[in-house]
């Protein structure tokens, strides 16, 4: 069966998400390697301590990798930072009542680096996730479909304002371009919101209990 086509994203966030995020992937580490040490017929040693024959030392690990795929698929062990930020964006998605099939964006949907409307400040960090293609393209229709409006707007208002290049020029043109900014939601806050989500609420202490 072959598995499904990824693509590698790089996800601006907070620095405590990204720290946090490599602390919960070590952690979820551990707990794969802990669980399956307590699978004495898993060993890769004898009763003794002594090495195993080739072929059942083969077959042992072999075996050690079913388990823990199994426990990867069930989304009971999230030990890679793709299984984290699955499990996180699909866990927003469902939140924010997205968990469905989209239309496609079409040529008007604005390229995945820049929104119209995207608010970049405030995450230094950055995080390298890989994502199946198809939750991408989910997170995009989605966001589209729900910014679609809006982005429209922005850019009829910068239109109509292309002098307007600072600040402190015009302030109330200003206000109205936050408020259209304010109801833009992209996929890199998709992804923000399914981590801080993940992270900071779900996983406190060991969440998913024994494999």
């Amino acid at each position: 069966m072959k598995s499904p086509v990824q693509v590698q994203l790089r996800v601006r966030v907070r620095a405590r998400t990204a720290a946090r995020l490599d602390r919960v992937r070590r952690q979820q580490v551990r707990r794969g390697a802990a669980a399956v040490a307590a699978h004495p017929e898993l060993a890769l040693v004898d009763a003794d301590g002594e090495a195993l024959p080739a072929a059942e030392r083969r077959a042992r690990k072999a075996e050690r990798r079913a388990l823990v795929a199994t426990w990867r698929a069930q989304g009971r062990l999230l030990d890679t930072n793709g299984l984290l930020a699955d499990a996180a964006v699909r866990a927003e998605l469902t939140a924010r009542g997205w968990d469905r099939s989209w239309p496609d964006p079409g040529p008007d949907a604005p390229a995945p680096a820049r929104w119209p409307g995207a608010r970049s400040t405030g995450f230094p960090a950055a995080v390298v996730v890989p994502l199946e293609t198809a939750l991408v393209r989910q997170v995009r229709a989605a966001c589209w479909a729900h910014s679609a409006p809006a982005i429209t707007a922005i850019r009829d208002w910068r239109q109509a304002h292309p002098d307007l290049t600072h600040r402190w020029q015009a302030s109330a043109l200003w206000a109205e371009y936050d408020a259209l900014a304010d109801q833009v939601v992209t996929p890199a806050a998709v992804y923000r919101s399914g981590l801080d989500r993940l992270l900071f609420t779900a996983h406190t202490g060991d969440p998913l209990g024994d494999l």
